[in-house]
């Protein structure tokens, strides 16, 4: 009987012991390119605020228009293998929620949506839009921080 027990004492501990309990579960993991040595950190210190991530993942053969909108909408060109737009996406996830309903969130995926990245003459990423209701489209190369970020999209409101 003690032996029979203690199997499943072992197994018991046996199996704690394989259980994950990452506190990143779902994040991804990003590996840089070949030719670099370069290490990419996935941050999470940007909280999402009020009404929570309110992002738009474009998919191929959607469409991309600038004009006929009701309200602002900002459009982030990203890849996963581009350190500067992954440490950007939190933050751009982050404020989605807190201008929901003022301003539309849309992400593109330029390995994915090649086509449309082409269109918009996509040289550099991230690659930021904001487009106005107006027509207007003010645009943004590079790693912006929440401040940074903030100020642009006051641009809109």
């Amino acid at each position: 009987m003690k032996k029979v027990l203690a199997f499943f004492v072992g197994l018991a501990i046996l199996a704690t012991a394989c259980t994950s309990t990452d506190n990143n579960a779902g994040t991804k993991d990003t590996v840089a390119p070949a030719d670099t040595t370069a290490q990419v950190a996935i941050v999470d210190s940007v909280v999402p605020t009020d009404a929570g991530d309110i992002v738009r993942d474009l998919k191929p053969g959607e469409p991309l228009k600038f004009t006929g909108l009701q309200r602002p909408m900002v459009v982030d060109f990203w890849a996963t293998w581009c350190g500067p737009c992954m440490r950007f996406k939190p933050t751009f996830h982050a404020l989605s929620g807190r201008y929901a309903g003022r301003i539309d969130f849309v992400a593109v995926d330029v390995d994915e949506c090649q086509e449309i990245a082409d269109a918009n003459q996509i040289q550099a990423i991230p690659a930021i839009f904001l487009a106005k209701p107006d027509g207007t489209v003010i645009r943004h190369e590079g790693y912006m921080d929440e401040e940074e970020f903030v100020e642009f999209l006051s641009q809109a409101l």
